[in-house]
């Protein structure tokens, strides 16, 4: 706006002079160059005037707008690193979509629910585990007094609360009397858990990948994605790929590792490593060298994968550098001889076998870095890009 009044006021500025130098002329209509002069005047008069007020009307409008657009309920253990994408690509959309994440911008408990309050709208990542912590339902039930715009985001596993389960929520909600404290009452998440039945819902998919993850923020947005976004996310490989990230396709939580160490690595290395995510039954680029590197995510079960198995079988002639990276506390890294750990279904023979509890030893014997997108902080983001560069 600024340079659109700078503009605005230099040409009727310089019009004004300009009919001021017509008067050092003999033969001048001085009625003609006045009124010429004067429409400019009140030409930039009336922009400044629309300026001010285009200026207040844009801070009432901050005024009334509600400084978070989305707030993203969830399970930290269950649903953490799926937050943490959904926030990066609401917040890819526009500067408008503000988005409110408990871990990065939560300081005291205690005003938890004052910041629901403060949302337009209210993303609930409605895995099974949300229906037993009680900061969550908390956060439902305040969106629920509050009339805020809530949105569903279903787990495929996930099952509304039954009459049963709110007739005894003492015992199905760990914990819930202290929320009283906050002036929730157990028949006020009674009503709530009748009331998410009544909710808007988006699926959330058996297997994530980037098309979903469009049409999730489509939704929930009310946007469409870019044309550049869509190519991106339709295209099988770059060209130029260098770096392979490798998760069990079946762990939704390894999967938006996978997805958010993308984002990363694009941001931080700015071209220098180009990362490509396999995803189930695709077989490893031909292209891949020993100049390649690898990101393992490492989570519960993992190893079990019939994916990483092919994969991690696959590369042992390549032999790229494999860093492991440790996305879920629960995982146990393994120990000598890995047999235990490999307890694949996969339809591998005995020489694949044994070639991939060879890999795991070669695996783990480097140093794992810790990336726990739950808890996302620059230190992690500094360490990887250390272990990289």
């Amino acid at each position: 706006m600024s340079n659109v009044l700078d503009i605005w006021l230099h040409i009727g500025l310089l019009v004004v002079l300009d009919m001021a130098s017509v008067f050092a002329a003999q033969d001048v209509d001085v009625f003609v160059s006045t009124f010429i002069s004067m429409m400019f005047l009140m030409f930039m008069i009336a922009g400044v005037m629309g300026a001010i007020l285009w200026g207040i009307a844009m801070q009432v409008a901050r005024w009334r707008r509600k400084p978070w657009r989305f707030f993203l309920s969830h399970h930290k253990s269950s649903t953490g690193a799926a937050a943490r994408l959904l926030k990066i690509h609401l917040q890819k959309r526009s500067s408008l979509f503000t988005t409110f994440l408990d871990t990065d911008n939560l300081r005291d408990l205690t005003e938890l629910f004052h910041f629901v309050k403060d949302t337009e709208t209210v993303l609930v990542l409605a895995s099974p585990a949300i229906l037993a912590r009680k900061w969550c339902i908390g956060e439902i039930v305040t969106a629920k007094q509050h009339d805020i715009h809530t949105v569903l985001l279903k787990w495929p596993t996930f099952q509304y609360p039954t009459e049963t389960f709110r007739k005894n929520l003492t015992f199905a909600i760990p914990g819930v009397e202290a929320l009283t404290a906050h002036g929730i009452s157990l028949d006020d998440v009674s009503l709530a858990m009748k009331w998410l039945g009544s909710l808007d819902v988006v699926l959330f998919p058996d297997r994530l990948d980037a098309d979903s993850l469009i049409r999730i923020c489509d939704n929930v947005t009310g946007t469409v994605s870019s044309v550049k976004d869509r190519r991106n996310s339709s295209k099988e490989s770059p060209i130029a790929a260098n770096c392979l990230l490798l998760a069990d396709p079946a762990n939704q939580e390894a999967v938006a590792t996978c997805y958010i160490l993308d984002e990363m690595l694009v941001s931080l290395l700015k071209g220098e490593l180009l990362p490509l995510m396999l995803r189930h039954g695709e077989p490893l680029p031909e292209k891949v060298d020993a100049h390649w590197k690898v990101l393992l995510i490492c989570t519960s079960g993992c190893l079990k994968s019939s994916d990483l198995a092919v994969w991690l079988v696959d590369l042992y002639e390549p032999s790229p550098v494999i860093l492991p990276i440790i996305a879920d506390p629960n995982f146990l890294v393994p120990t000598e001889t890995y047999t235990d750990a490999c307890d694949i279904e996969a339809s591998i023979n005995d020489y694949e076998r044994e070639v991939y509890v060879k890999m795991i030893g070669i695996v783990f014997q480097e140093i794992a870095t810790v990336f726990a997108p739950q808890s996302h902080s620059s230190t992690q983001e500094d360490r990887l890009h250390s272990r990289l560069t």
